[in-house]
């Protein structure tokens, strides 16, 4: 809805203003189910493989801490359970 003063006025295709039509919603593509061209099929390998790299510097980050986080706990678990036997 767009405001002008005090005056509210509903925008034309807004969804929510109208209770018959349903908003979009994004849906992801299946090859199988979709009949798509080698072209968009490549241009879909492409995006993904730009997504997987811009997020896989985080992801090594994520999974060092977290094999360092194992590691310490192992040791801790070991080393107490020396402690306790000898």
């Amino acid at each position: 809805r767009a405001s002008s003063g005090n005056v509210v006025v509903p925008r034309a295709g807004n969804p929510r203003d109208s209770k018959s039509r349903k908003a979009a919603v994004a849906q992801r593509v299946d090859p199988t189910w979709e009949k798509l061209t080698p072209e968009q099929q490549q241009f879909m390998r492409q995006v993904q493989l730009a997504q997987g790299q811009k997020t896989l510097p985080q992801r090594r980050t994520r999974n060092a801490v977290t094999g360092l986080g194992i590691r310490a706990l192992v040791l801790a678990i070991c080393g107490y359970t020396f402690y306790s036997v000898s």
